[in-house]
């Protein structure tokens, strides 16, 4: 009903008494021990009100996601097998020397000084062509 800035009300006005044993009117006598409760406009306690237990929820919810994670867990795993067995590798494409490309000015610290640090001998050609074919195994 008010509202409070720290330790300022900002509407005193809107501020009204408090349910007491003192307060009361004497026709119509408060329970023994008053809550601190607004008193109405007519100058009656307030009389003690059931309130309603919150409808909860979250009921169901739950039962969603569930049922939901049955059906998209078991699907998404057969999609992902199909398309990881049909999945074929990629021809490697032919090798061309370019002058521009594979430059060594000075040798790798590591290995024979030819080689990159994560060479794999398969998709990364040396300067002179794939290791495989340099070797004579062909592809």
């Amino acid at each position: 009903m008010f509202t409070r800035l720290g330790r300022i009300n900002v509407f005193p006005v809107l501020r009204r008494p408090f349910c007491t044993p003192a307060n009361c009117p004497e026709e119509k006598p408060c329970p023994p021990v008053c809550k601190p409760t607004e008193v109405p406009k007519d100058g009656d306690c307030p009389k003690k009100v059931e309130t309603k237990k919150p409808k909860d929820q979250s009921h169901g919810s739950g039962r969603v996601y569930q049922t939901l994670t049955l059906i998209l867990a078991p699907s998404l795993l057969l999609l992902a097998t199909w398309v990881l067995l049909r999945h074929h590798e990629p021809e490697r494409p032919p090798f061309v020397k370019y002058s521009y490309l594979r430059i060594r000015t000075k040798k790798f610290p590591w290995g024979d000084g030819n080689h990159t640090l994560f060479h794999n001998p398969r998709v990364n050609p040396l300067p002179e062509g794939y290791e495989d074919e340099i070797n004579g195994n062909g592809h």
